[in-house]
């Protein structure tokens, strides 16, 4: 699409061009696209601040809000940011999903935080949160990364 073909030519300032030409409004579903963009385009800071802007714009974020969020914190290296926003989505119960967990858990594997993931992980699964394959595949992977093989093992066969 052409969303993509800016995203990865890094020419972000079309981006409000593009939604500015459009007859229809830019909706929550053209937003959360941008949010994904950004950080498939290996731009999570720009995720951030373009959230940033949808807020004060009047979007009332979603599921994909979130995530497309906390990928974009977890990218840029703002894991604090990402574990207090997470918190908040999960304490205030705004529709979380087995996505909003993953990306939590992957990002703070991806920045060496291990254990951090894994207690997350445990937590999620004792608080009965929602839960998928790929949240066990990448708490797995965490596992391994960890040096902590046998309990990979045993999830595994769980």
């Amino acid at each position: 699409s052409i969303m993509s073909a800016i995203c990865l030519s890094q020419r972000f300032a079309l981006l409000p061009l593009l939604i500015s030409g459009l007859v229809i409004q830019a909706d929550l579903v053209v937003c959360n696209s941008l949010l994904s963009y950004f950080c498939k385009a290996g731009h999570p800071s720009g995720a951030v601040e373009f959230y940033s802007d949808m807020i004060d714009r009047g979007f009332i974020p979603d599921g994909y809000s979130y995530v497309g969020l906390l990928s974009g914190l977890c990218g840029a290296g703002r894991m604090g940011e990402a574990v207090n926003v997470y918190r908040g989505i999960v304490m205030n119960h705004f529709g979380h999903d087995a996505h909003i967990h993953t990306v939590m858990i992957d990002g703070l594997i991806k920045a060496g935080k291990f254990h951090k993931a894994i207690r997350l992980f445990r937590k999620a699964v004792s608080e009965k949160y929602p839960l998928d394959v790929v949240s066990y595949t990448v708490a797995i992977y965490g596992l391994f990364r960890g040096d902590r093989a046998g309990e990979a093992f045993s999830l595994y066969s769980q």
